[in-house]
């Protein structure tokens, strides 16, 4: 009797340490997702609004390996990335139309300070319908110093607020440039929200005095909101939507702008981690509506992206 119910015991044990074994063995995969996928404390922004996102934090990341990073990115004194494009815009304004083919470069610096320095600056030939001259014309540079006044919270929840302020310098003899040199401030607002990413931004361009030659205008007024989006540690997304004002211009001169013009431009883009260094970008600005004040053309608004029409660009970010 005592043999059989040890028997019984026996392999009643047997079976629950098999089912046991099969538990273990089902739950075995999702129990290697129980580590930390926390990111370094030491998180620092790329950019304003949405920009900010980082790419998405590698499976299976140890302690040992976060606290690793966490001391490597400490150490470093600053980050640079530079980018070199190429953009086509197809020109519709009014009864004036064309294209204008454009090469630029546009870099980004940040100190251990919380500051960070944008410069941009970008040639284009135009079509013989924009202008007379057929080679490459010089554009406006445009320099941003912004400051990053707060931030909280968690770096995987954190919330950013930047105070920006700069100056696009005037260019002599170039229709793909104005005389005006004009001065920028504004507000940049981002959080993140793990893998996501909501930013909120506004602008206001003072505009400088214009010559006889080219349209007066008033100041101008930009409003921002853009989504990021990391997919995985090689593809981001990133949508942004931009709201431009421009205001009449107040000056004693028969050239101006005597109505304000209002137009929003929507500019999604897709970035693409080629290695850890370098990254494409492909993306569109894609004005909300076409506009009829063809005289606009004469305040040379090119560094609005999307203004005069449609465009498509590519470019290639080197990330130190």
């Amino acid at each position: 009797m005592n043999s059989q119910v040890n028997s019984s015991f026996l392999c009643s044990l047997k079976s629950k340490k098999s089912l046991f074994t099969l538990i273990l063995a089902t739950l075995s995969p999702f129990s290697m997702a129980l580590v930390d996928y926390t990111e370094s404390s030491s998180f620092k922004p790329k950019n304003s609004g949405a920009r900010r996102v980082k790419e998405a934090p590698p499976q299976h990341r140890s302690t040992t390996t976060v606290s690793q990073e966490s001391r490597s990115s400490s150490s470093r004194s600053g980050f640079f990335k530079a980018g070199l494009s190429y953009q086509n815009d197809e020109v519709k304004l009014g009864e004036a139309s064309g294209n204008a083919s454009r090469v630029g470069i546009e870099t980004h610096f940040e100190t251990p300070y919380n500051i960070f320095l944008d410069a941009r600056y970008s040639q284009a030939k135009l079509s013989n319908e924009l202008s007379e001259d057929s080679d490459f014309q010089t554009g406006n540079p445009e320099l941003l110093l912004g400051f990053n006044w707060l931030e909280f919270g968690n770096p995987m929840e954190a919330a950013h607020i930047d105070f920006l302020a700069g100056l696009s310098f005037g260019q002599n003899d170039s229709d793909f440039a104005t005389q005006r040199t004009d001065k920028i401030v504004g507000i940049s607002t981002a959080k993140r929200f793990y893998n996501f990413a909501l930013g909120l931004g506004y602008q206001m361009i003072l505009t400088g005095d214009s010559d006889e030659t080219e349209l007066s205008i008033g100041n101008i007024s930009k409003l921002t909101a853009s989504l990021g989006w990391v997919v995985s540690s090689d593809i981001r997304f990133l949508v942004e939507a931009n709201s431009y004002s421009i205001g009449r211009s107040t000056e004693d001169t028969s050239y101006k702008l005597d109505e304000k013009v209002k137009v929003s431009v929507i500019s999604p883009q897709i970035i693409l981690g080629i290695s850890p260094t370098v990254d494409l970008t492909l993306g569109a600005h894609l004005s909300s509506r076409r506009l009829q004040e063809e005289q606009l053309l004469g305040a040379k608004l090119w560094n609005i992206n999307g203004l005069y029409g449609n465009s498509l660009y590519v470019n290639m970010g080197i990330n130190l």
